[in-house]
């Protein structure tokens, strides 16, 4: 019996923005990814690409202290 080699790719990917308050506001996308490679019973090797839209974005925001602030 031949063993065969599938190869399983993912990728996650979240939408992101950083809020500056004097640079505005920045867009990206951030994406963790995994890889597998998994020996089977089978005789046709095969590749699967798999990818996942997180449906929530996040939000960085970066804000100023008050000059008040350390003072105390």
């Amino acid at each position: 019996m031949e063993v065969g080699l599938d190869a399983e790719y993912y990728m996650k990917i979240v939408s992101s923005e950083f809020v500056h308050p004097l640079w505005g506001i920045q867009s990206f996308f951030e994406f963790s990814h995994r890889e597998n490679i998994v020996e089977r019973d089978l005789r046709v090797p095969k590749i699967e690409f798999k990818y996942d839209f997180d449906p929530i974005s996040l939000r960085h925001i970066k804000k100023r202290r008050g000059f008040l602030q350390f003072l105390v």
